[in-house]
């Protein structure tokens, strides 16, 4: 397997594409003719059928923290290697738009190469797929993540449960001491949804009254700052935070009360250069390579396409301890909880 630097055009710019040689028909073995006929009836061609060729394009790194790109790149590559290597895939290619390049432009540009399945992964990911589905309907398309439910045939939308995360935050939220928890989420129209299932979470540990968890909706940095300044200002220890870029304004106002934060890996791993950030609890994140990994099974064992949705049960979920010396003593219980969830054992509401 090698990488190389591939341009299609002086406007579209494309990286980290893995493919394989292919057997040339120079290579093929011609059969010299007989000398003498033969009654005997022809054999039948044997009929070859090449393994498919797959493209997954990420956002570009605008789009997604430089960190968790190369996180999601690493582990996409990591399943391209594996079905390279079983002879599954004829070609699996890793895509990041650079220079002026587009995911729009990146996605129709593997379909018109005859890519058997393209994935394209962000939050503008179901857009830009239903649009190349419309243009090229006899492609297969993944997209993730994707909470739509009326797609066509040719496209696998694929949703993360996030209410699983939200759930075992809060079973990580409740296991420390303080005031109720709280939540600084950024999306409104998953709000209620999470903070439910956050307080269910809550509940598994101990006791916890209805509508006791405080929810901040923020819209920008300085927003998710203030808003968890006044939340760890009324006695709470432990906030969940959702709330992409912004989280970073929960992690200030973390250090400057001395206070423990729940958020995502994207935005609040610890920089190597600086080490742990001790500020955090618990770290989430989603694997995309797993919705990858699903897609191109439906691919090859029986399309339907249509909507999906992804948790623990196929490991869809990272979760890392965060920096701080709390983690370790409640790292067992929140993978056992983790795994109950991934068996059904656990009930989380949706």
């Amino acid at each position: 397997m090698r990488s190389r630097r591939w341009s299609l055009s002086s406007s579209l710019a494309i990286v980290a594409l893995v493919l394989t040689g292919c057997t040339s028909p120079d290579s093929a073995v011609v059969p010299e003719p007989s000398s003498s006929p033969t009654t005997s009836a022809e054999p039948a061609p044997t009929i070859r059928v090449q393994p498919p060729v797959i493209a997954v394009v990420l956002p570009r790194a605008t789009s997604m923290h430089p960190p968790e790109l190369a996180r999601q790149r690493d582990s996409l590559q990591a399943l391209a290697d594996e079905l390279m290597a079983s002879g599954r895939a004829s070609a699996v290619r890793v895509l990041v738009p650079v220079g002026t390049a587009t995911l729009d432009e990146v996605v129709l540009a593997q379909a018109d190469l005859g890519a058997d399945l393209v994935c394209a992964i962000g939050q503008r990911a179901i857009r830009v797929v239903l649009e190349a589905a419309a243009e090229y309907p006899g492609t297969r398309f993944c997209a993730a993540p994707a909470g739509s439910s009326n797609v066509p045939e040719n496209v696998l939308a694929l949703a993360f449960r996030s209410e699983e995360q939200a759930f075992l935050a809060g079973v990580a939220a409740g296991l420390q001491p303080g005031a109720t928890p709280g939540v600084v989420l950024r999306d409104a129209g998953l709000a209620d949804r999470l903070r439910s299932a956050f307080e269910a979470g809550l509940r598994l540990v101990g006791p916890v009254e209805d509508d006791s968890v405080g929810l901040g909706l923020v819209a920008d940095e300085a927003q998710a700052r203030s808003d968890a300044e006044a939340r760890y200002d009324t006695g709470i220890f432990t906030l969940w935070t959702r709330a992409g870029r912004f989280e970073r304004g929960v992690l200030e106002a973390a250090e400057d009360r001395r206070r423990i934060l729940i958020g995502s890996l994207e935005w609040l791993a610890a920089d190597p250069e600086v080490g742990d950030v001790p500020w955090t609890l618990m770290l989430q994140g989603e694997d995309y390579a797993v919705p990858v990994a699903v897609a191109f099974e439906e691919l090859t064992n029986g399309w339907t396409g249509g909507p999906r949705s992804l948790g623990f049960a196929q490991d869809a979920f990272v979760i890392e301890g965060g920096g701080s010396s709390l983690w370790s003593g409640i790292e067992a219980q929140i993978m056992q909880t983790r795994d109950a969830i991934a068996d059904g054992a656990v009930a989380v509401p949706s």
